[in-house]
């Protein structure tokens, strides 16, 4: 099995195989630096990746598909933490189904505030609670992976083409997922967890949702089916639902009276869409910031998609 990217020092990935499995692992292509009680974890890494100045996201990836002996590549964040087992679990489903040519794990997070087990419930990062929810235990068919928990075939991420560079602002997952999904069968499995640090602040939510409203603009450009990615901007577009409102309110005013009544009914709607968080502890108690986080997620994501096509209107 290799590893072609790993954001964590090995050693520490390793600290939780059986001995018999940690031997099947190749070693890393790259290590980066990964923060452990305030020191670097890694301080030679510079050194070993000097030479590669300023990588994209892209080309350390894909250099370290190409450079990964294994069969099977797993990646994760270098601010994710692993659950004992993890990796076996992760490689388990491509074990159990020779046609299974991708797998995802389950993202969660723990030693955080109301904020960050809001952002969980909500599905992020990486499918979050709700995926985690979703699959009830088994092994289900996905067409989203991320790399912060998942794992490819070698062969079939170069067949697929690799990590496009069209994602300069992120989302090179989502068009690698794309199209290994083209490609065959990827499955969900909720026996790999590993424990992603979460954003925490509102400020920090909707930095990360502006930035992710931009690369949007691109994956659309960049995709192969854009039908479908063209009726989820348009349907998850703010813009629009406020001109709508705006219309209304200006053919019909008395429709303003209405507008607390409005809100508060957005918010329970939301509220009883993620109710299911209510059966885990850890998250139940940051219910009640769910339909504030994810307007604060939708607010950056509309702003970040009009600043994109600003700038490159402005080109």
């Amino acid at each position: 099995m290799g590893i072609g990217e790993i954001w964590r020092p090995l050693p520490l990935i390793k600290v939780g195989f059986p001995s018999s499995f940690a031997q099947r692992i190749d070693r890393p292509i790259w290590h980066v630096p990964s923060h452990q009680s305030g020191r670097l974890a890694t301080p030679d890494v510079r050194r070993r990746s000097s030479w590669w100045k300023k990588p994209t996201r892209r080309v350390k990836f894909l250099g370290g598909v190409r450079e990964a002996h294994g069969e099977v590549i797993l990646f994760i964040d270098d601010d994710c933490l692993a659950e004992q087992g993890w990796a076996e679990a992760l490689y388990q489903p491509f074990l159990a189904e020779p046609l299974v040519v991708g797998v995802a794990g389950a993202v969660l997070v723990k030693d955080c505030g109301l904020i960050g087990f809001a952002e969980n419930i909500l599905g992020f990062p990486g499918g979050g609670l709700r995926y985690l929810h979703d699959a009830q235990g088994r092994v289900v068919p996905t067409h989203y992976l991320s790399t912060c928990n998942c794992a490819y075939r070698r062969k079939t991420v170069l067949e697929a083409g690799g990590f496009l560079e069209d994602a300069r602002l992120g989302g090179e997952d989502f068009l690698l997922a794309e199209r290994v999904t083209a490609l065959g069968y990827c499955v969900y499995t909720p026996m790999a967890v590993v424990y992603h640090r979460p954003r925490g602040r509102v400020g920090a939510i909707f930095r990360w949702f502006m930035r992710r409203g931009q690369s949007e603009i691109g994956l659309f450009m960049a995709t192969n089916d854009r039908g479908p990615f063209a009726w989820y901007l348009i349907r998850s577009s703010w813009t629009l639902r406020i001109v709508v409102l705006i219309f209304a309110f200006v053919r019909w005013p008395g429709l303003l009276v209405f507008v607390p009544a409005g809100a508060l009914g957005y918010y329970a709607a939301l509220l009883w869409r993620f109710r299911f968080a209510r059966r885990y502890p850890s998250h139940r108690r940051a219910l009640w910031l769910v339909p504030l986080v994810k307007f604060t997620m939708d607010l950056g994501t509309e702003v970040g998609r009009w600043k994109e096509l600003a700038s490159r209107w402005r080109l």
